[in-house]
């Protein structure tokens, strides 16, 4: 069918000749054309007519379109409304280009829709501003006269992962790279772009829609030209090209918000002070705190970090399904990730793989600490907003901190924040921290964020950097203050290769959707506001736990130090075995290297070997078999990577201990209710559900470990020593509440850091006098644990002081009777 003289203006034929045909195969070819995107826009095609529609207008992108979705066969974008294009024009369609009429006339867009292939294209920034006519109201008018629906279909093309900066929001419409920079982007390859598509909207559906209200179709299509902006804006948003606003732009906004305003006003009149004193003193906490992105700091942060982590690491092990979760989600609102935090290394792997996901990189908050120089300078241009460890005592502070919190989510900026509040010392995700986490909800609450979607993510390594530091503070020894001399240091680390990074992504979390039927915070006292951020805050913990990823190295980790006696080579890999299959048959996630359970055994050992972690105690004949020896000083280091996954065995452990305490076997109310007890104990320690404990009972019976008849749970005989090695996965801890618990009697008073000092003295006593068997017990975390649980179980107050003397002496005892052989 041949087209009308009144359409042939704005056609783009994509019939190219020898010059430029070899030209736009080379660069358009690296642009990546989705597999979801060609699913969608093939089904849409085969329901009605498309329009494509992008915010800016770009003859080159008007090109690359014809010419991708031309090969691929999907609806090609023959039509480009108000875009003149005369030069890409084949000779023999001369005649008509310089017609004055519109493509809507005499029926010749019509005509045009008739060939199923073809498809055209806006620019909403130029659809309304010709003059002559506006495509949408034409699409409109057209819809009525036909049945074929026409579907209009929001869309970018993305270049780079790397984002451009704006001053301010207004300038957001027109941020777009620049002709010369999409060449060299396609040019070089690096990693190929891609089409992103948004919410289709349909016509024919709005045309039925605004007869039964009566609407004008003047209306209906401002009210399509506003949705589709919308819908435009919303793919700018958390995924890649995403513009950075202006950090004055972000700090002036923070200083304009209603609440924060509000505050100032009525803190002022109470403090007797004036308004801009309070201002003052705003805008310089806001100077402290506020992020200032850099699109060139980031591609030098970007190019750094790929020496670095090729140089480190084995390898990225990236949950690409949980990716491709989170970015379906990340057009609804704004995203808040929270990761675990085992090192500083965290900060920068997230957003250098979400960058490398095409997601935008996220501003993370980070401790005021970090901010010295230079390391502050570089950080607050990549990716950081720095914060105080502590707000109390300073309500300007809080007030300026939560108002520029609130501009963030506004502004739908991607968040990170470590739910723990600082790295994890010990291997094992510790108990929230809910300060940064309450300001979230209460800006979502106040209507700064239409949605606000949390991503709980987990981030996991064979080995950690940091791995020195953080034993040697297990020990007892001081925290190091980040410096650039500890910086300079590093270096080190480049010499050293630790393995694999293992990052899943959990299920989004919408607050949208945890809120309903939770009433509004308004309507909350504290109690139950505090009540609300404890649920969520769990919430997001156990989504960490259940991504948790077990490697070789830990789970090895486990099988070594659960007893304190050296391990004959063949029993430690049956032990092994019998570990993986724990956490395959409770769901867990197994490292890749685990589908070959020997070959991973053989690894991990290696690792251990050489970093002289384990000894190798030959035998002298077949009957004389291997001995993995751990020494005493070196149980802490193994007992780091054994924290990484000993939340996954503490269920299985419980019910161990629980049936070694009674050898006869003990009824089953009464076997519930133990387990219970010494998982309330270790409360503070670990993260437990219900769920857990009845998969790995189950598991445990099935294995024949456990056996349970006419209502009595007993041990099995023949798998006592099986028994023993999950047991011991937590003697340890148990130790450690022990020792605790027979120091404080001995203490008057003092502080906690006091404390902890004149506990491991008397631990180091008690170790040495046999009163208890690890050495990894004498452990600094593990005695911050007992302590808040003494206290939490009102044995203690806040000044450290014993205020029920006989249940503690109770509680010793039933401790000592978990620890008896």
């Amino acid at each position: 069918m041949k087209d009308k003289p009144t359409i042939k203006k704005y056609r783009l034929e994509g019939i190219y000749g020898p010059f430029l045909r070899p030209i736009f195969r080379g660069l358009f070819s690296h642009l990546n054309i989705p597999q979801l995107y060609k699913e969608s826009i093939s089904s849409l095609g085969a329901k009605g007519h498309l329009v494509y529609v992008h915010a800016n207008k770009s003859a080159f992108d008007a090109m690359l379109m014809n010419y991708r979705l031309n090969e691929y066969g999907l609806p090609t974008p023959k039509l480009v409304f108000h875009q003149k294009l005369y030069l890409f024009q084949p000779l023999s369609s001369l005649k008509g280009l310089f017609s004055r009429k519109s493509p809507f006339e005499d029926g010749a867009y019509l005509e045009f829709m008739q060939n199923p292939h073809n498809a055209s294209l806006i620019f909403l920034e130029d659809a309304s501003q010709n003059g002559k006519f506006d495509p949408l109201l034409e699409l409109l008018k057209v819809q009525r006269e036909t049945e074929t629906p026409i579907y209009i279909i929001p869309q970018r093309l993305i270049y780079e992962y790397m984002p451009i900066k704006i001053k301010d929001s207004a300038h957001e419409e027109h941020a777009q790279l620049r002709f010369l920079k999409k060449i060299y982007f396609l040019a070089r390859n690096d990693e190929p772009g891609f089409i992103e598509q948004g919410e289709p909207i349909n016509l024919k559906e709005l045309i039925r829609s605004s007869r039964s209200n009566n609407r004008f179709i003047e209306e209906t299509t401002q009210e399509v030209r506003n949705e589709l902006a919308q819908r435009l804006a919303s793919l700018s948003n958390n995924l890649s090209g995403a513009p950075i606003r202006d950090r004055d732009f972000i700090i002036r906004k923070t200083m304009r918000d209603a609440l924060f305003t509000s505050f100032l006003e009525s803190h002022a009149a109470e403090n007797n002070i004036t308004r801009e004193k309070l201002e003052l003193k705003a805008n310089k906490y806001l100077d402290q705190i506020a992020a200032d992105l850099q699109p060139t700091i980031l591609n030098i942060f970007d190019r750094t970090l790929t020496w670095i982590f090729n140089n480190i690491f084995e390898g990225l092990d990236v949950d690409e399904e949980g990716v491709r979760k989170v970015k379906e989600v990340a057009k609804q609102g704004s995203l808040v990730f929270v990761p675990c935090h085992k090192s500083h290394i965290d900060y920068l792997l997230l957003s250098y793989t979400l960058a490398h996901q095409w997601m935008s990189v996220p501003l993370v908050g980070a401790g005021i600490n970090l901010s010295f120089f230079p390391m502050g300078y570089i950080l607050r241009r990549s990716w950081a907003f720095f914060m105080r460890r502590t707000f109390k005592d300073d309500q300007l502070y809080s007030q300026t901190f939560a108002a520029y919190i609130r501009t963030i989510l506004g502004e739908r900026i991607p968040l990170e924040f470590f739910i723990e509040g600082t790295r994890s010392r010990s291997g094992k995700l510790m108990l929230p921290k809910k300060g940064l986490l309450s300001m979230i909800l209460q800006g979502w609450e106040s209507g700064a964020s239409r949605d606000v979607i949390f991503v709980p993510v987990y981030m996991g390594y064979d080995m950690v950097v940091e791995e020195g530091s953080y034993v040697r503070e297990m020990k007892g020894a001081p925290k190091e203050k980040e410096s650039f001399w500890q910086l300079f240091r590093a270096r080190k680390v480049l010499k050293n290769r630790y393995g694999k990074v293992y990052i899943r992504f959990s299920d989004p979390i919408s607050l949208n959707h945890y809120m309903k039927g939770k009433g509004s915070f308004s309507e909350k006292d504290p109690a139950q506001r505090q009540d609300l951020y404890n649920d969520f805050a769990q919430e997001i913990i156990n989504a960490i736990y259940a991504q948790t990823v077990a490697t070789p190295l830990s789970i090895l980790s486990c099988v070594l130090i659960s007893r304190t006696a050296a391990r004959e080579e063949g029993t430690a890999r049956s032990i092994f075995h019998q570990y993986v299959n724990y956490l395959r048959v409770m769901g867990y996630n197994l490292a890749s290297s685990l589908q070959d359970e020997s070959k991973a055994f053989d690894e991990a050992l290696k690792q251990l070997l050489d970093k002289n972690l384990v000894m190798l105690d030959e035998g002298e004949g077949p009957d004389d078999p291997n001995l993995l020896v751990v020494e005493p000083d070196n149980r802490i280091h193994l007992e780091y990577y054994k924290n990484n996954i000993l939340n996954c065995f503490v269920p299985a452990s419980l019910i161990a201990n629980v049936l070694l305490r009674y050898p006869q076997g003990i009824a089953k109310k009464f076997f519930l209710e133990e387990v219970r007890n010494l998982a309330k104990l270790m409360e503070k320690e670990f993260i437990l559900d219900a769920q857990g404990f009845e998969q790995a009972l189950e598991f445990l019976e099935h294995s024949r470990i456990v056996l349970h008849s006419n209502h009595t749970y007993y041990l099995d005989r023949n798998h006592r020593e099986i028994a023993l090695m999950y047991a011991g996965l937590i003697e340890n801890y148990l130790e450690s509440y022990l020792v605790v618990a027979n120091t404080i009697t001995r203490i008057k008073k003092g502080n906690k850091k006091d404390l902890l000092k004149a506990i491991n003295r008397y631990a180091s006593r008690m170790y040495k006098k046999g009163e208890i068997k690890r050495l990894e017990a004498l452990c600094l975390p593990n005695y911050s644990g007992a302590i808040d649980t003494l206290k939490a179980k009102g044995f203690m107050d806040d000044k450290n002081l014993i205020i029920n003397e006989e249940a503690l002496g109770e509680l010793t005892s039933e401790i000592e009777a978990y620890l008896e052989d």
